[in-house]
Formats: structure tokens, C-alpha cells, sequence
């Protein structure tokens, strides 16, 4: 299979259509208003797509919301898409599980976004999607960025059940402490996949190390398990 990897700007500027070879993967950054089969590259269902979508914009009109998966739709749909980065200001959850359907093959995702805008309760056919995309999509592997409350979290982990690894963006509006505290309890009630998180801070020393070891052996928290330093940036933590 071909390889390659695809990003796609909302900016109207055609100095971002630029084209180059990786060692794994070729890069294409195109406009959106270019439409994807006038690229340089012949993409086939024979060929696997890593898509990363930067935005910039709030997804919170209806009509503009559609336009944008539509547009999406009609360039990446016929393709295999196993990996995707997206970025949004802010995204209706009804939109969002939209946009996960129209990738079926997907198994790693990142996302960020400042703002998960939710309703009192889901209109009947995002509900329907919503069951259609938690039983239906393999995603394994999550990256959460940007991300401000636990709440939106917990939606997403809901969402993506097949879930195995997990990392968050802790650097500034998520506790971590609080974050293991919460999530933790859950996994062993939703989501038995997830074996490992990784939390991003914006300093990591012996001492946090050290209380957040404290705080799940004393609560219980897991058993079998290893936590560590990496990159003086991160909390790796990984359990059976």
C-alpha cells in the first residue's frame, strides 16, 4: 500500500500547496477550495492516508458546520484513512460524531479543541450515530490537546470503547492528580481496553512522580502497575 499524508487548511492560501517525499510518507498541504483529484497525487483505495485538518474556525452554525463535512466527505471518504489530526476552536458533539463516521478505518486519533459544545440532550439522529460510531469504530489509540475539562474526556472515552492508550494535555487547564483520580474508577467499569495514559505537563520531577504513586496505592487506584518520568515532560503510566 501507498502511504501518505495529507493536510488539509481552511486558509485560502495557495502557499501552503506544497508536495514532498518522507522516509515513511509523502506530505501534501493543499487549500481547501482545491479539490483533492486536482493534486498532484493519485490517491486510490489502495492507498493509506494519514489526515491532518487544521482549521482554526468554530464549528457552531449548522450550515457552515455542514459545509465543512460535506467537504470533507466528498475529498476523503473514498480513502483509507487510518490515522487523523484535527483542530478545532470549537465543535458541537453532534458534529464531531459525524465527522468520526466518515472515517470507519480509523485506528489512532488526535484531537484538539477548546471547547466541546454539547446540548441538553443529542437530537434523536446524532444519538442514533453516536451508537452506530461507539460499536462500530476501532480507534485504539487516543491524543487529547487543548482540551480544558474532564467532562469532554470522559465523553470521549465513552465514544472510543476499544480504547488502549490515551494521552492528555495537562499542561494547563487538567490536573493530574485529579485526572487519575476520576479516570482511573472508570476504566475498570467502561473501558477495560485502556492500559496506558500519558500525561503531558509542563514539568515533571521525583516529588509528582512520587504523589501520584502514593495516591493510587493508598486509594487503590490499580495494582499491577508502572509509573514514569519522560522527557521531564510527561507521565507515562502503564498497567495490567
Amino acid at each position: 500500500k501507498k502511504w501518505y499524508e495529507f493536510h488539509y487548511h481552511t486558509q485560502n492560501d495557495t502557499s501552503l500547496d506544497t508536495y514532498t517525499n518522507c522516509k515513511t510518507t509523502q506530505q501534501l498541504i493543499i487549500p481547501h477550495q482545491q479539490k483533492m483529484i486536482n493534486s498532484s497525487i493519485n490517491l486510490s483505495q489502495d492507498t493509506r492516508l494519514i489526515l491532518v485538518i487544521f482549521t482554526g474556525e468554530s464549528f457552531n452554525q449548522a450550515e457552515k458546520t455542514q459545509l465543512f463535512i460535506d467537504q470533507i466527505r466528498n475529498s476523503f471518504t473514498m480513502i483509507d484513512i487510518i490515522h487523523l489530526e484535527v483542530s478545532f476552536e470549537e465543535i458541537f458533539v453532534g458534529t464531531l460524531i459525524k465527522f468520526i463516521q466518515l472515517f470507519p478505518n480509523l485506528n489512532s486519533l488526535q484531537i484538539a479543541f477548546w471547547s466541546l459544545l454539547k446540548l441538553n440532550c443529542l437530537y434523536v439522529e446524532d444519538s442514533q450515530i453516536f451508537h452506530l460510531v461507539k460499536h462500530n469504530n476501532k480507534i485504539t489509540k487516543v491524543s487529547l490537546r487543548r482540551i480544558r475539562k474532564i467532562e469532554d474526556i470522559y465523553f470521549l472515552i465513552d465514544l472510543f470503547p476499544q480504547m488502549q492508550y490515551l494521552e492528555i494535555d495537562c499542561t494547563k487547564y487538567i490536573d493530574p492528580e485529579l485526572f487519575l483520580r476520576s479516570i482511573l474508577p472508570i476504566n475498570t467499569k467502561c473501558i477495560g481496553h485502556l492500559s496506558s495514559l500519558c500525561l503531558y505537563v509542563q514539568k515533571v520531577n521525583d516529588e509528582l512522580i512520587q504523589k501520584l504513586q502514593k495516591m493510587i496505592d493508598l486509594e487503590k487506584l490499580l495494582s499491577d502497575y508502572t509509573i514514569k518520568c519522560i522527557n521531564k515532560q510527561s507521565i507515562y503510566l502503564q498497567w495490567k
